[in-house]
């Protein structure tokens, strides 16, 4: 039984590292440094939030050290707010502080109990009132110190709230004319406004200048329970309690889903701009960016030529065309706005604010929170038409607001806006001519046609340097890493198949040397079990012998 369980041992054993010793032989061949491309498709959220695989290039995405750098500096800018909101309160404070204790100077001078008391202090009232104000005007040199060092960490403050995030920044110029549009990112009116009309607001002489744009893309979207779709969160108090929970961080977020009138698509065009718009809140920055999504986005209906592509894959090339500095440093912030619970958020506060504005279409416009367009009957098409045109006399509604809002005359740009309805027109998109992207799609063919052949170029290049019959897996590996890296992984995978080997080999002996132990025990019991029964065994039988010899072998 010990024999048995030995050998039984000694089975399991070689088993054991004759599965082990290839898998750490595989291991060692995976201990490379991977030296990959920083191109890389961004697949995080948006998968989980539109039920598809939104697939775009992206050649700057941040690595994670500088996510996490960033994350750190919001985290760090956080604080600094709200250490500027509790200097604001300790100056207040001590304003208040200064006016009661000024106060009760008044209240000590003017009091006849203090004379009193202070004549049977044996001192004068003049000398006493004298040294009261002293005290008083220490203090209150002390207390003025102390708001102007307030102050100053509310200036210094203050100067790097362009740095930090939307939902902390300060509250829009009350000085500039507030203009929020209600859109969607593949609405065919919505592009068409946006590129002609507002346009020409914006690049009027003065106009954008007194101008605090705010796009709120959502629309006709809807946000769902992802796990019931029949659940809808389409009221604010619905939505309320979901975007304090996405404000909490250390709650679950909670499962949703984001449905777009015109599909996944628009969705990702929809975070796209979402995204821009809250880093980067200034529309004299973003708004070229802008245009140029809405203008050679695909909204419904529309091929190209006469636009180029979906509104979430032009991004890219819009950035790098028409983005200015600031912008382009913006694009790893964008980014994480992406691929982050932010994104989530954004989309429940434009839900919000789409719903309080009581939209009755897209694009929906308000100034300085009224809506441009009056109300009407939505099921008369007649007066919905009327109302619609009430939009094209934005520039008007801004113009006339601002002079309202400051006592300021008007810019100059405000003479060449339209003033009434008769200078639109029936058609008020026909002084402003028809997009055609002809020429550039045929460029940008042209470019991916160019890059393609450099890539083949460049792999014939390299094939030619190292034919393809060579290329065995320790070359392969080899490219990928360092000389000492893979004179290690070589060591560590020979050592590894020895030590199996060894292992083997020793296992083998010994259940040989058990087997021929024992087998050799067997024989000597079957000899003697001979002797003493010979006939049975195939041995000579005994034969009698002499009285003599029998006494012999009996004392043998």
């Amino acid at each position: 039984n010990w024999m048995m369980r030995q050998k039984e041992s000694c089975r399991r054993y070689t088993w054991a590292l004759l599965l082990i010793a290839p898998a750490l032989a595989a291991v060692g061949l995976l201990m490379r440094n991977d030296q990959g491309g920083q191109e890389v498709q961004a697949r995080d959220l948006l998968s989980v939030l539109f039920d598809e695989t939104p697939v775009w290039s992206l050649k700057h995405r941040p690595s994670s050290s500088e996510t996490f750098r960033d994350e750190e500096d919001l985290k760090t800018k956080r604080k600094a707010l709200s250490h500027n909101d509790n200097l604001q309160h300790e100056l207040a404070l001590a304003h208040k502080d200064l006016s009661r204790d000024l106060q009760e100077a008044r209240a000590f001078v003017h009091t006849n109990g203090a004379v009193s008391r202070i004549k049977r202090e044996d001192k004068t009232p003049e000398k006493a009132l004298d040294d009261k104000l002293i005290d008083l005007q220490q203090m209150k040199a002390r207390t003025g110190k102390h708001v102007d060092s307030l102050q100053s960490d509310i200036t210094s403050t203050h100067d790097d709230d362009n740095d930090l995030d939307s939902a902390a920044r300060l509250d829009p110029d009350p000085n500039k004319v507030l203009i929020i549009m209600y859109m969607e990112s593949e609405c065919p009116a919505c592009r068409k406004f946006s590129t002609t009309y507002l346009k020409q607001i914006l690049e009027a002489p003065g106009v954008g200048n007194v101008i605090d744009l705010k796009m709120v893309p959502f629309g006709n979207a809807k946000v769902t329970d992802s796990k019931d779709e029949r659940t809808v969160f389409n009221t604010t108090n619905m939505l309320t309690p979901i975007l304090q929970q996405l404000q909490t961080p250390w709650k679950k977020p909670p499962n949703l889903k984001f449905e777009c009138q015109h599909g996944a698509s628009e969705c990702l065009g929809n975070a796209w701009e979402t995204c821009l718009v809250d880093v980067i809140p200034d529309h004299q920055d973003y708004f070229p960016v802008f245009d140029c999504i809405e203008s050679r986005g695909c909204a419904e209906g529309m091929e190209p030529p006469e636009c180029v592509d979906y509104p979430g894959e032009v991004v890219q090339d819009c950035i790098e065309q028409f983005g200015n500095d600031k912008v382009r440093k913006s694009l790893p912030a964008v980014m994480q706005c992406m691929q982050g619970s932010r994104l989530q958020e954004l989309f429940v506060k434009n839900a919000i604010a789409t719903l309080e504005a009581k939209s009755a279409f897209v694009p929906w416009i308000t100034v300085d929170g009224l809506p441009v367009v009056p109300a009407c009957n939505e099921s008369n098409p007649d007066e919905q038409k009327a109302a619609f045109m009430h939009l094209f006399l934005l520039g008007k509604r801004v113009c006339a607001a601002y002079v309202a809002k400051t006592g300021k005359d008007a810019p100059s740009g405000c003479a060449t806006l339209p003033s009434n309805t008769s200078e639109i027109g029936n058609d008020p998109f026909a002084n402003f001519p028809s997009t055609n992207y002809t020429v550039l799609i045929a460029r940008m063919e042209q470019e991916a046609k160019l890059e393609q052949q450099q890539r083949a170029a460049m792999n014939q290049f390299t094939s030619q340097q190292q034919p393809q019959h060579a290329q065995t897996l320790s070359d392969r590996i080899k490219q990928g890493m360092s000389a000492w890296g893979f004179f290690k992984m070589k060591i560590f995978t020979v050592v590894s198949i020895l030590f199996a080997l060894f292992v083997v080999l020793g296992a083998t002996a010994i259940v040989r040397a058990r087997r021929d132990s024992s087998s050799s025990g067997d024989g000597e019991g079957e000899e003697e079990e001979g002797l003493m029964d010979g006939d049975q065994k195939g041995v000579v039988p005994a034969v009698n012998l002499p009285q003599g010899w029998k006494q012999k072998e009996e004392n043998v």
